[in-house]
């Protein structure tokens, strides 16, 4: 679905833009590429593999653009966020397998109605056990009252690295805890 059928290759800019059809994308090339620029564009891309870009330039006018980056992501120039982008990491399961890692050598912007965003994206909560830190438990009798077990936390509350666990509210409601995010800026 590239423009003439050929897919970027390294140094290429990327440039995706709104269709009548905007399908969701799997980015599966890893390298290292130019300027990306995503514009009105109103599904989501994921990225499973690492990535590195000249600059990123995100945005849409009225709808939401996520973006789902799994490996490290290493911007050169400026990322700019524009209303309508949405940065993230996949969900993880068992263990914490996946944080968004994205180092920007440049400037960051995130204007208004524009995120970075990993709610929901750490491990579920009949997992959580496996996660390496401890973590608070919580537990619910058959009349439906919530009571706390512990109150460890995952690593630091203050400057986390580890995604955190879910609750179970019953087995039909198992929820994820919030995702891990590694923003590392050169610029402003």
């Amino acid at each position: 679905n590239w423009q003439d059928e050929i897919s970027p290759q390294e140094g290429d800019q990327v440039k995706i833009l709104h269709t009548a059809r905007d399908k969701a994308i799997t980015w599966d090339l890893s390298g290292s590429f130019g300027d990306w620029t995503i514009e009105n564009y109103t599904n989501s891309l994921t990225a499973n593999v690492t990535l590195s870009l000249g600059s990123m330039t995100v945005g849409t006018t009225n709808r939401t653009t996520t973006l789902s980056f799994s490996k490290p992501v290493v911007v050169a120039g400026d990322l700019t966020l524009m209303k309508g982008a949405k940065l993230t990491h996949p969900e993880n399961a068992s263990v914490q397998t996946v944080q968004l890692d994205v180092t920007v050598q440049g400037d960051c912007t995130i204007e208004t109605d524009a995120s970075i965003n990993v709610t929901a994206k750490g491990a579920k909560n009949e997992y959580s056990h496996n996660l390496a830190h401890g973590g608070r438990t919580f537990t619910c009798n058959n009349k439906g009252v919530v009571s706390e077990l512990s109150a460890t936390c995952f690593g630091s509350a203050r400057c986390p690295t580890a995604v955190g666990g879910g609750y179970r509210v019953d087995n039909a409601n198992i929820s994820h805890g919030g995702g891990a995010v590694k923003l590392s800026v050169g610029g402003a």
